[in-house]
């Protein structure tokens, strides 16, 4: 019995659906490549070019932010320079943007506003000479920009223009180099029913505003308020030459003794809790208290928080951050000076710095002098840098 295949009809038939089946698969293939664009692969891949300028960071606070008036420009060249021989590989530059927009043309900055652009400019010149990286951190410290931000789609605009001015500025042939971050902290949840959603639109349009003007200086993006549980809930943005951010200042009854704007009156009143969390530690001071001010220094001691508790943090930060092909940045992290012991202070920094790294994401620890400092308290003379401290980063004394 002879086989069908031998009838010239069927064979026709089986080459050209043969044929069919080839140009289906080879189109399958073609639109499988095409997924990825060209575009999203080069955007990624300068991301991870640049990454590596972030591995260790120190924010400069009192320079364009936080600062006594508009003369008060202390940070010199040789502060730049001890910062690089220290060991960082980038600065993070705090911007409030109260010196440097004009609300009513953002693209036109008053007379005292031209001196703070120079001085800015001078500043990323400073930085780069040194061969460091500068974030770029629109940091402002009046809710009233977050309000309109939160509540005003024409002030988006408006604040969009002020971001493309500062790309103008700002941005130069060292693309690798130079960071944007559209936004520190941005809370809106006293603003709008759906704060989350709200951010994640503003920060879109802020991305746009930087991408008018340059296509390869990688941005840092974050969840509302720079908190982790934010960013985990923050739908990955479509650019891929992004860093995602976040802050870490757990436990805050710990990092902020003292502090007065935490909005836990507790807060203000404490005084020497230790690190590690203890309750045989704690006991003592606690009892010193009243039973009011408890929390939330009872809860932090009872979890005994300690390295541990942050290398589970990060453990869950990090998974989060390869199931979306994506890289992490902590900006900020710290520890109040005047109401802690200074051994436990240098030794959360360590945990902190030691978390970061084990996972691969680089740190700018907060700050350079003031509170928070890396620096000795001393405004009559040159700033020196805490060994301690610099030890528990990991870096070199700035003694010669």
């Amino acid at each position: 019995m002879k086989s069908n295949l031998s009838k010239p009809g069927v064979l026709l038939t089986l080459i050209l659906l043969c044929s069919l089946w080839a140009v289906s698969a080879n189109a399958g293939v073609q639109k499988s490549r095409m997924a990825v664009k060209p575009d999203t692969v080069k955007a990624y891949q300068l991301m991870l070019a640049h990454y590596p300028y972030l591995k260790r960071g120190i924010n400069i606070d009192g320079w364009f932010y936080n600062r006594v008036d508009s003369n008060d420009h202390g940070i010199t060249m040789a502060d730049i320079q001890k910062i690089h021989q220290m060991g960082f590989t980038h600065i993070r530059l705090p911007l409030d943007p109260m010196w440097l927009m004009n609300p009513q043309n953002p693209t036109r900055p008053t007379p005292s506003q031209k001196k703070e652009w120079e001085a800015l400019r001078n500043a990323v010149k400073m930085i780069l000479s040194q061969h460091m990286a500068v974030i770029l951190d629109i940091h402002p410290e009046n809710q009233d920009y977050f309000r309109s931000l939160a509540t005003s789609d024409a002030y988006v605009n408006t604040f969009s223009k002020f971001v493309i001015y500062l790309v103008q500025q700002t941005h130069s042939s060292s693309q690798d180099r130079i960071f944007y971050e559209v936004l520190n902290e941005p809370d809106f949840s006293r603003y709008t029913p759906n704060p989350s959603a709200r951010w994640q639109d503003v920060q879109n349009k802020l991305i746009a505003a930087v991408r008018s003007v340059t296509p390869n200086n990688t941005i840092i993006v974050k969840g509302l308020g720079d908190r982790i549980s934010d960013l985990k809930t923050l739908t990955p943005v479509s650019d891929k030459n992004v860093i995602y951010s976040f802050h870490d200042y757990d436990p805050l009854a710990f990092t902020h003794q003292g502090a007065t704007w935490t909005g836990i009156n507790a807060i203000k009143i404490y005084r020497q809790l230790p690190y590690p969390g203890s309750r045989q530690l704690c006991g003592p001071i606690l009892r010193k208290m009243s039973p009011v001010d408890w929390f939330p220094a009872i809860d932090y001691c009872n979890q005994q928080f300690g390295p541990a508790t942050i290398q589970s943090v990060f453990s869950s930060l990090d998974t989060w951050a390869k199931q979306r092909h994506v890289k992490l940045y902590l900006g900020e992290f710290g520890v109040m000076k005047p109401n802690v012991n200074p051994v436990d202070r240098a030794r959360w920094i360590k945990d902190m710095r030691q978390a970061s790294e084990k996972y691969g994401m680089g740190w700018a620890m907060w700050e350079y002098d003031h509170a928070f400092g890396l620096t000795y308290d001393n405004r009559q003379g040159p700033l020196t840098a805490d060994p301690n401290i610099l030890k528990a980063l990991g870096l070199k004394s700035d003694q010669k």
